[in-house]
């Protein structure tokens, strides 16, 4: 099924979602934020930084464990915003992606792909994600 992205102007090929959780290292990165986790093993990192700042910010990465059910996982921490703790896997154009809810929701009322929702998969590990980013 093809969408379009927030900003209307780009096609994009959505497929079923994967069929199980993928250990790796997932970014979105769109100029006003920038997220990055890393899984591995029942294990993930996590960091995020955004053009509007809160008082309250974690210190980076939030390192803890999380809860997979078929292909999708929630992150067990008490510091991540409530709307990057649930995840679904999915590929767009072939590519590994991992969506928040509200990512999710979004597509399947507009038909529209969440530009601050969806983070693609990566063959980079998070530190060399990092060196070139916002943290």
């Amino acid at each position: 099924m093809s969408a379009t992205n927030s900003n209307g102007d780009e096609k994009e090929e959505v497929t079923v979602a994967l069929q199980k959780v993928q250990d790796g290292t997932f970014v979105l990165s769109n100029g006003y934020q920038e997220t990055i986790l890393e899984l591995k093993s029942g294990s993930f990192r996590y960091w995020n930084s955004s053009d509007v700042k809160m008082a309250h910010e974690p210190k980076y990465p939030v390192v803890g464990k999380y809860i997979s059910s078929e292909n999708s996982i929630k992150l067990i921490s008490p510091v991540i915003s409530p709307y990057h703790i649930n995840w679904t896997f999915k590929k767009i154009n072939k590519t590994n992606t991992i969506w928040t809810d509200f990512a999710n929701e979004t597509y399947l009322k507009s038909n529209e792909l969440h530009g601050y929702g969806i983070l693609r998969q990566t063959n980079k590990t998070a530190e060399q994600v990092l060196k070139n980013h916002m943290y």
